[in-house]
């Protein structure tokens, strides 16, 4: 019960389109383009084992999102960024909005239900030794 390595590349890819360089004038914006998509991917995916890929594309989309404000504001050093945007030198926030921390999200295992489902087969033959 994991998701496929195509499901995490899809998502991938589509972080990887939301964190170019042109795409997005300041990082408000790019967090409110970044976070649903985080988001309804996590929560489809929260039914199974998937805490070790949640941590995974945390690391993916904080390194993306880092890259992409190392560009977009060059002549700045890491301390500088750090100092300005990270809190707690790995949060980003932008005008309160935080980047989406998809390792948050607590996995739910599927609880096996097989001998608590009714079925019409065991009506019917109580009923007609019964009889």
């Amino acid at each position: 019960l994991y998701p496929s390595k195509n499901a995490l590349t899809r998502v991938k890819h589509k972080i990887r389109a939301l964190t170019c360089q042109k795409a997005h004038p300041d990082l408000k914006t790019l967090l409110l383009r970044v976070n649903p998509v985080l988001r309804g991917w996590c929560h489809y995916f929260k039914f199974g084992c998937s805490s070790g890929t949640f941590g995974y594309l945390n690391h993916y989309t904080w390194w993306r999102v880092a890259r992409w404000l190392r560009k977009r504001h060059g002549r700045l050093s890491w301390r500088t960024l750090q100092r300005k945007v990270f809190t707690n030198r790995y949060r980003i926030v932008a005008n309160g909005i935080e980047l989406f921390n998809p390792a948050s999200i607590a996995t739910v295992k599927k609880r096996w239900r097989g001998y608590h489902i009714p079925t019409p087969w065991s009506e019917r033959t109580a009923s007609s030794s019964a009889a």
